[in-house]
């Protein structure tokens, strides 16, 4: 595939996770809606969380890293529901992150295991 090609289908993917992303609605209920591939969808959204993750490992960051707080967080849902991972480490430190967790909390997470 061209360099051209592959650029115009990144934007493309980008904007609709954000659209997605920003729709208020869960995924699920979003790409039925509007008719996108779910696998194409989950591929690029963890390719360009990947990608996110990459960029604020490597480089540099000015800002202060706040102390570390966790808090169990409870799901609303009454069974499980089966959802692919991705795995971060640093070190001897490694975070499973699940597919659906929020562009902001993914940062976070990031910014963390940066500083671990």
């Amino acid at each position: 595939m061209d360099k051209m090609t592959n650029e115009v289908k990144r934007k493309y993917w980008m904007e609709i996770v954000r659209e997605c992303n920003e729709s208020g609605q869960t995924k699920q209920q979003w790409i039925k809606e509007h008719n996108i591939c779910m696998p194409s969808f989950y591929q690029w959204q963890r390719t360009f969380r990947m990608e996110t993750a990459n960029q604020l490992l490597v480089s540099p960051t000015t800002q202060e890293v706040a102390p570390t707080q966790f808090v169990e967080v409870k799901s609303n849902q009454s069974s499980p529901v089966r959802s692919k991972s991705v795995i971060a480490r640093n070190g001897e430190l490694s975070v499973e992150i699940p597919d659906g967790i929020s562009d902001e909390l993914l940062i976070k997470i990031i910014r963390v295991l940066k500083n671990a």
